[in-house]
């Protein structure tokens, strides 16, 4: 499996917050109970389960990853934070979608999550290299794969 670099993964970030809306706040950072990257319910068929994103990186690894790969996230790295997750994501992703997370375990919204990533990730980076991912300045109304 190719890990999903820092770029990447901002997009899907970019993404994540024009399919929630920019003001949209995961409800267990609100009360303080805590975040998790997928809710695990029980499935269809007897003894399956199904695994929904919860937070701002869970979503994110639901679109870079296959069912496998989320299910061993969900049953294993819940509770982990996004450093714990280097079998997904390079390095730099890691630490950029920690800053996303932490923002968000506040009870912020995922557009300040966003803004988090983006900061992590320094001005001239942002401005210079990733102009074209400027979901945050256009009121997350849109998305493109092709970006």
């Amino acid at each position: 499996m190719t890990k999903t670099n820092a770029i990447t993964a901002l997009r899907y970030l970019g993404k994540s917050v024009a399919e929630r809306g920019e003001d949209y706040r995961d409800p267990n950072a609100v009360e303080g109970v805590g975040c998790q990257y997928f809710d695990i319910e029980p499935g269809p068929k007897e003894d399956t389960l199904e695994f929904y994103p919860s937070c701002i990186v869970g979503q994110v690894v639901s679109y870079v990853s296959d069912e496998s790969i989320i299910e061993t996230v969900a049953r294993k790295f819940n509770d982990a934070g996004p450093t714990d997750l280097d079998f997904i994501f390079t390095p730099l992703a890691q630490q950029m979608l920690d800053a996303a997370q932490q923002r968000q375990d506040t009870g912020s919204t995922w557009g300040e999550a966003y803004k988090a990533a983006v900061d992590f990730l320094g001005e001239y980076y942002y401005e210079e290299k990733l102009g074209f991912v400027r979901a945050y300045d256009t009121g997350f109304t849109e998305w493109s794969d092709e970006v």
